[in-house]
């Protein structure tokens, strides 16, 4: 008898983040660059947050943010984020599902109507990390405030799909990265 081996445990979820990267790539037809902020990594506390200083100035971005029930969702931010406390024109932003535990069948993207809500960042002293959509399709808050973060549809087209983001009103975060694309 021969014994048999089996892959890494990882190994599904690798090739779940290689498709994820590939579709995200296929979106913006742009690759992934820098990872420019990792919640895991880099302080998003109230007062104390990087997250502006690190994504001041920056353009093609994508913000990806995966809730504590495993829901991975996020935006787009094409143009150039070049103030704090004030809200980003894009109407290239769009937002996504890449995980929605079932929801949608597939990961999806959704275009923005109202462009000139495309991406506000708030500054470290406020509780908002950021917020998404005038109507806040997404508003993630600083880690010490997570469990305020939440989900609203209305800036962007969801053909007429409910809770295509994050499954409910109000989530917590577990982790937001964000990434450069080139």
């Amino acid at each position: 008898m021969g014994t048999t081996t089996s892959a890494p445990q990882e190994f599904p979820d690798k090739r779940k983040t290689i498709k994820m990267i590939k579709q995200l790539e296929e979106w913006t037809e742009k690759r992934v660059g820098n990872i420019l902020f990792d919640s895991n990594v880099h302080n998003w506390n109230r007062f104390t947050s990087v997250f502006d200083l690190k994504l001041l100035y920056k353009k093609h971005i994508i913000i990806i943010v995966e809730d504590t029930q495993g829901n991975i969702f996020g935006e787009y931010v094409n143009s150039k984020i070049d103030k704090v406390d004030a809200w980003i024109n894009d109407p290239h932003a769009f937002v996504f599902s890449l995980e929605s535990k079932g929801r949608l069948k597939k990961m999806m993207k959704f275009d923005i109507k109202e462009p000139k809500y495309g991406f506000f960042m708030e500054s470290s002293s406020y509780g908002p990390l950021f917020d998404i959509g005038f109507g806040r399709d997404i508003g993630v808050y600083k880690q010490n405030y997570s469990t305020k973060s939440f989900c609203l549809q209305f800036s962007f087209e969801y053909d007429g799909i409910s809770n295509a983001l994050c499954g409910k009103r109000i989530f917590k975060t577990k982790q937001v990265i964000v990434i450069e694309m080139k």
